[in-house]
Protein backbone atom coordinates (compact mmCIF):
# COMPACT_ATOMS: atom_id res chain seq x y z
CA UNK A 1 0.00 0.00 0.00
CA UNK A 2 1.86 3.40 -1.45
CA UNK A 3 0.72 6.61 0.36
CA UNK A 4 -0.26 10.28 -0.84
CA UNK A 5 2.42 11.33 1.92
CA UNK A 6 4.73 10.43 -0.93
CA UNK A 7 3.63 13.51 -3.24
CA UNK A 8 3.99 17.01 -2.20
CA UNK A 9 0.29 17.40 -2.51
CA UNK A 10 -0.19 21.22 -1.82
CA UNK A 11 2.61 21.63 -4.48
CA UNK A 12 1.23 19.47 -6.76
CA UNK A 13 -2.56 21.20 -6.68
CA UNK A 14 -1.14 24.63 -6.45
CA UNK A 15 1.08 24.01 -10.14
CA UNK A 16 -1.80 22.61 -12.11
CA UNK A 17 -4.65 24.75 -10.42
CA UNK A 18 -6.83 21.47 -9.60
CA UNK A 19 -9.92 22.16 -8.03
CA UNK A 20 -11.07 18.85 -6.84
CA UNK A 21 -9.56 15.41 -5.37
CA UNK A 22 -11.34 11.78 -6.45
CA UNK A 23 -10.02 8.99 -4.60
CA UNK A 24 -10.72 5.27 -5.42
CA UNK A 25 -10.58 3.09 -2.35
CA UNK A 26 -10.56 5.03 1.01
CA UNK A 27 -9.09 2.46 3.29
CA UNK A 28 -9.08 4.25 6.58
CA UNK A 29 -9.07 7.86 5.17
CA UNK A 30 -5.56 8.81 5.25
CA UNK A 31 -6.18 9.90 1.11
CA UNK A 32 -8.68 12.18 2.47
CA UNK A 33 -6.88 14.11 5.38
CA UNK A 34 -3.81 14.93 3.26
CA UNK A 35 -6.34 16.01 0.43
CA UNK A 36 -8.42 18.41 2.98
CA UNK A 37 -5.15 19.55 4.31
CA UNK A 38 -3.68 20.16 0.93
CA UNK A 39 -6.70 22.56 0.16
CA UNK A 40 -8.97 20.84 -2.34
CA UNK A 41 -12.34 22.72 -2.81
CA UNK A 42 -14.28 19.02 -2.96
CA UNK A 43 -12.76 15.90 -2.20
CA UNK A 44 -14.45 12.71 -2.76
CA UNK A 45 -13.60 9.17 -2.20
CA UNK A 46 -15.09 5.81 -2.76
CA UNK A 47 -14.79 2.88 -0.82
CA UNK A 48 -16.76 -0.95 -1.37
CA UNK A 49 -16.03 -1.77 2.11
CA UNK A 50 -19.05 -0.64 4.24
CA UNK A 51 -17.57 -0.86 7.17
CA UNK A 52 -14.17 1.23 5.98
CA UNK A 53 -16.75 3.95 4.14
CA UNK A 54 -18.52 4.73 7.60
CA UNK A 55 -15.83 5.01 9.86
CA UNK A 56 -14.54 7.37 7.56
CA UNK A 57 -17.70 9.30 7.30
CA UNK A 58 -17.95 9.93 10.92
CA UNK A 59 -14.31 10.90 11.02
CA UNK A 60 -14.89 13.79 8.66
CA UNK A 61 -18.62 14.81 9.47
CA UNK A 62 -17.35 18.28 9.84
CA UNK A 63 -15.83 18.58 6.78
CA UNK A 64 -18.22 20.22 4.14
CA UNK A 65 -15.79 19.63 1.38
CA UNK A 66 -15.71 15.68 1.95
CA UNK A 67 -18.05 13.13 0.41
CA UNK A 68 -17.65 9.70 0.77
CA UNK A 69 -19.10 7.38 -1.58
CA UNK A 70 -19.87 3.76 -0.91
CA UNK A 71 -19.97 0.59 -3.52
CA UNK A 72 -17.82 -0.34 -6.34
CA UNK A 73 -15.73 2.29 -7.82
CA UNK A 74 -16.51 1.39 -11.62
CA UNK A 75 -20.14 1.69 -10.93
CA UNK A 76 -20.07 5.09 -8.99
CA UNK A 77 -16.76 6.72 -10.23
CA UNK A 78 -18.97 8.62 -13.51
CA UNK A 79 -21.50 9.52 -10.83
CA UNK A 80 -18.97 11.25 -8.83
CA UNK A 81 -16.74 12.88 -11.84
CA UNK A 82 -20.50 14.29 -13.05
CA UNK A 83 -20.55 16.13 -9.72
CA UNK A 84 -17.36 17.72 -9.90
CA UNK A 85 -16.97 21.42 -9.93
CA UNK A 86 -15.18 22.93 -13.15
CA UNK A 87 -11.70 22.90 -12.97
CA UNK A 88 -8.83 20.56 -13.19
CA UNK A 89 -9.24 17.08 -10.37
CA UNK A 90 -6.14 15.03 -9.02
CA UNK A 91 -7.86 11.90 -8.86
CA UNK A 92 -5.80 9.22 -6.60
CA UNK A 93 -6.52 5.59 -7.83
CA UNK A 94 -5.55 2.45 -6.02
CA UNK A 95 -4.99 -0.47 -8.07
CA UNK A 96 -6.15 -3.44 -6.13
CA UNK A 97 -8.95 -5.51 -4.28
CA UNK A 98 -10.57 -3.21 -1.75
CA UNK A 99 -9.85 -3.97 1.62
CA UNK A 100 -7.21 -6.12 1.41
CA UNK A 101 -5.02 -3.93 3.04
CA UNK A 102 -7.02 -3.65 5.77
CA UNK A 103 -7.70 -7.67 6.57
CA UNK A 104 -11.08 -7.23 5.00
CA UNK A 105 -10.16 -9.93 2.54
CA UNK A 106 -7.79 -11.65 -0.22
CA UNK A 107 -7.28 -11.11 -3.98
CA UNK A 108 -7.75 -14.20 -4.98
CA UNK A 109 -11.63 -14.38 -3.25
CA UNK A 110 -12.68 -12.24 -5.78
CA UNK A 111 -13.61 -14.14 -9.17
CA UNK A 112 -13.81 -11.25 -11.37
CA UNK A 113 -10.81 -9.92 -12.20
CA UNK A 114 -12.45 -6.55 -12.90
CA UNK A 115 -13.54 -5.85 -9.65
CA UNK A 116 -10.26 -7.67 -8.15
CA UNK A 117 -7.90 -4.91 -10.10
CA UNK A 118 -10.62 -1.95 -11.11
CA UNK A 119 -7.73 -0.06 -12.13
CA UNK A 120 -8.56 -0.22 -16.10
CA UNK A 121 -11.88 0.18 -16.03
CA UNK A 122 -11.51 3.36 -13.90
CA UNK A 123 -8.99 5.18 -15.88
CA UNK A 124 -11.29 4.01 -19.17
CA UNK A 125 -14.39 6.34 -17.09
CA UNK A 126 -12.13 9.16 -16.79
CA UNK A 127 -10.32 9.45 -20.04
CA UNK A 128 -13.64 9.36 -21.80
CA UNK A 129 -15.41 11.97 -19.10
CA UNK A 130 -12.48 14.07 -18.29
CA UNK A 131 -11.27 14.63 -22.29
CA UNK A 132 -9.70 17.72 -22.79
CA UNK A 133 -9.04 18.72 -19.28
CA UNK A 134 -5.52 19.37 -17.36
CA UNK A 135 -6.22 16.41 -14.73
CA UNK A 136 -3.37 14.88 -12.67
CA UNK A 137 -4.09 10.82 -12.38
CA UNK A 138 -1.70 9.48 -9.43
CA UNK A 139 -1.69 5.49 -9.39
CA UNK A 140 -0.65 3.31 -6.63
CA UNK A 141 0.52 -0.26 -6.98
CA UNK A 142 2.07 0.07 -10.37
CA UNK A 143 4.27 -3.43 -9.48
CA UNK A 144 0.73 -4.70 -10.30
CA UNK A 145 1.21 -4.17 -13.55
CA UNK A 146 4.42 -3.53 -14.75
CA UNK A 147 7.68 -5.81 -13.49
CA UNK A 148 10.64 -3.75 -12.06
CA UNK A 149 12.43 -3.35 -8.79
CA UNK A 150 10.48 -1.22 -6.30
CA UNK A 151 11.18 -0.48 -3.32
CA UNK A 152 8.30 -3.32 -1.50
CA UNK A 153 9.94 -5.76 -3.77
CA UNK A 154 8.49 -7.49 -7.26
CA UNK A 155 5.61 -9.44 -7.92
CA UNK A 156 5.77 -12.87 -9.67
CA UNK A 157 3.70 -13.59 -13.01
CA UNK A 158 1.90 -16.19 -11.45
CA UNK A 159 0.78 -14.52 -8.43
CA UNK A 160 -2.46 -15.68 -7.83
CA UNK A 161 -4.26 -11.97 -8.00
CA UNK A 162 -2.83 -11.94 -11.22
CA UNK A 163 -5.04 -14.72 -13.10
CA UNK A 164 -7.17 -13.49 -15.89
CA UNK A 165 -5.45 -9.80 -15.77
CA UNK A 166 -3.16 -8.79 -19.13
CA UNK A 167 0.27 -7.40 -16.97
CA UNK A 168 1.03 -3.92 -18.76
CA UNK A 169 0.37 -0.41 -18.23
CA UNK A 170 -0.21 -0.02 -21.85
CA UNK A 171 -4.21 0.62 -21.23
CA UNK A 172 -2.84 4.01 -19.38
CA UNK A 173 -0.41 5.01 -21.86
CA UNK A 174 -3.45 4.43 -24.61
CA UNK A 175 -5.85 6.90 -22.96
CA UNK A 176 -3.82 9.53 -21.70
CA UNK A 177 -0.18 9.57 -23.80
CA UNK A 178 -1.83 12.14 -26.01
CA UNK A 179 -1.95 15.18 -23.35
CA UNK A 180 -0.25 13.57 -20.34
CA UNK A 181 3.36 12.41 -19.17
CA UNK A 182 3.33 9.60 -17.75
CA UNK A 183 6.35 8.48 -15.13
CA UNK A 184 6.51 4.89 -12.98
CA UNK A 185 7.94 5.99 -9.79
CA UNK A 186 9.94 2.66 -8.45
CA UNK A 187 9.45 3.71 -5.20
CA UNK A 188 7.07 1.87 -2.28
CA UNK A 189 5.16 -0.51 -4.79
CA UNK A 190 5.14 1.65 -7.21
CA UNK A 191 3.47 4.63 -8.41
CA UNK A 192 2.14 6.07 -11.59
CA UNK A 193 2.62 9.82 -12.48
CA UNK A 194 0.09 11.34 -14.95
CA UNK A 195 0.61 15.00 -15.70
CA UNK A 196 -0.68 17.40 -18.12
CA UNK A 197 1.68 18.54 -21.24
CA UNK A 198 3.28 22.44 -20.66
CA UNK A 199 1.43 24.91 -22.80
Amino acid sequence: MGSLAHFMLRVIRERHGLKSFVETGTGDGAGVAQAAAAGFEAVHSIELVPELAQAVRVRFRKHSQVRIHEGESSKLLSGVIAQLPPGPALFWLDAHFPGADYGLGEYEAEPDPAVRLPLEREVTIIAAMRQGQRDVILIDDARIYQAGMYGAGSLPDDWPPLKGVERSLDFVRQAFSATHGIVVDHADQGYVMVTPHAN
